[in-house]
């Protein structure tokens, strides 16, 4: 979840940053620059990924606590 959170936190401004360029812009853009924008949307999704899977395991695991009791 934390490995996530930061993969999400870092590369968002990116995201943004190719997101707010006009469209002839990014057309204009070299192929190097929408290959790093095509990677740095592919890492975000996985830190969406790696940080719904650790929200799943920290509710999974407060789930079997509750189940068996407190210890």
């Amino acid at each position: 979840m934390i490995l996530g959170t930061f993969i999400i936190v870092y590369d968002y401004p990116q995201i943004e940053y190719f997101n707010d360029l006009e469209k002839e812009t990014f057309q204009i853009l070299e192929n190097d620059k929408r290959e790093i924008y095509q990677k740095i949307l592919i890492e975000f999704l996985i830190g969406i990924i790696f940080f719904g899977v650790g929200i799943m395991l920290i509710l999974i695991s407060i789930f079997k606590r509750f189940k068996n009791g407190f210890r």
